[in-house]
């Protein structure tokens, strides 16, 4: 199901994923503050260690799938629209 919400993504742990970590960063810390909580508190409501989320935060950890997914079911806010993934019909 989440790799199918992704498309193309490979979820194998030997290949990574490639999106704009710097967007990515920019829009959680938008997505935090827009919900007016702290750090600690959108990890557990995500179901994350708060570890995870200031790695994640400073740049220091990608996101996997499993963690994209689990920001998405807490907040509703789709995957695409954090990694920066523009979405369209070709013409």
């Amino acid at each position: 199901m989440i790799g199918q919400r992704l498309g193309s993504f490979n979820t194998s742990d030997d290949e990574t994923m490639n999106f704009d970590m710097g967007l990515f960063r920019v829009r959680l810390e938008s997505l935090i503050s827009a919900l007016g909580i702290t750090d600690a508190r959108f990890a557990e409501l995500c179901g994350l260690t708060q570890a995870a989320v200031s790695q994640i935060l400073a740049g220091k950890r990608k996101p996997s799938i499993e963690t994209l997914d689990k920001i998405h079911m807490a907040t509703g806010v789709s995957i695409d629209y954090l990694l920066g993934i523009k979405l369209g019909l070709k013409k």
